[in-house]
């Protein structure tokens, strides 16, 4: 009963994985397969190769045995996960609507690194939103709200760049992770309309597990209104390409895209004391007006 009760509040709250969400990737494939054409649960349209052999290279984004855990208060991992790293393709994935224009859109996902490669102490990014779908013979160059990685000895730094690619640009946050840490990111890009400089993109290192499932985001985030503004969002990617702008090896895990911090800050249940009083009321709310 207490398990019925908890997942009735959450999906009547907007907290579950799957059902409001524009994407929810668990990667639950078979491991050793290319990411590439895989669709996940509820989706029309599935991941889409970018780049080709020779400058792009041709090492693709695949799947890798297990989950990612280890982040207090998030839902769970299920599935397996993905590792990508240094030179090779790129792969993105439709936001499953037509492109955004306008309001906020937020992603998120856990990742560790494993191996730096060579990553530089400028470095470039792994991740972020894109302006297009379909599969293509050439790297993207059109991104947002990018996730970045440097080298800092024998560690690295997490930050975000707009969408110039450019280092003087990077915004970074202090902490120097080390191989192996989890990490759970979440980024999102806002379109403004005062100017053609004004979007804002942001990013939360670990946010507080106290934040999970709440409708607002919380403060305590890096900031990005650098350079020109996009003009629409259409897909998610994770990126290859420049092996010394992503680290050598990165396992990534529990993807998810959606338009409030809800939907990709899905709590553990058990964290969240009142989703079992929300339920009660829901279902009793459901009982009262089938009698009346």
């Amino acid at each position: 009963m207490r398990n019925t009760l908890v997942c009735a509040a959450a999906i009547c709250l907007g907290l579950s994985s799957a059902p409001g969400a524009l994407i929810y990737e668990p990667f639950d494939y078979v491991a050793g397969t290319d990411l590439t054409g895989q669709t996940p649960a509820g989706a029309t349209t599935g991941w889409q190769a970018m780049g080709t052999n020779g400058a792009s290279g041709s090492d693709p984004i695949t799947i890798a045995s297990g989950s990612l855990s280890g982040v207090a208060g998030l839902a769970p991992a299920v599935g397996n996960s993905i590792t990508f790293g240094g030179l090779g393709l790129t792969d993105r994935i439709p936001i499953g609507q037509p492109p955004l224009t306008a309001g906020t859109l937020y992603y998120s996902f856990v990742f560790k690194v494993t191996d730096l490669g060579a990553l530089t102490t400028t470095g470039g990014f792994m991740a972020g939103f894109n302006n297009s779908t379909g599969t293509a013979t050439t790297q993207p160059t059109a991104i947002a709200t990018r996730l970045v990685t440097k080298l800092n000895g024998s560690g690295f730094q997490v930050g975000l760049d707009k969408s110039s690619g450019t280092g003087a640009n990077f915004v970074f946050a202090d902490t120097v992770f080390n191989l192996g840490d989890t990490i759970f990111v979440v980024g999102s890009y806002t379109f403004n309309s005062g100017s053609t400089t004004d979007d804002e993109s942001r990013l939360w290192i670990n946010p507080s597990p106290s934040t999970f499932g709440q409708e607002s985001a919380p403060s305590g985030f890096l900031s990005s209104v650098a350079t020109n503004d996009f003009t629409a969002i259409a897909s998610f990617l994770f990126r290859q390409g420049n092996a010394s702008a992503v680290p050598g090896v990165v396992v990534a895990d529990e993807l998810r895209v959606d338009t409030i911090w809800a939907g990709v800050t899905v709590p553990e249940p058990s964290t969240v004391p009142w989703l079992a009083a929300a339920g009660i009321s829901f279902l009793t709310r459901r009982r009262g007006r089938r009698t009346s």
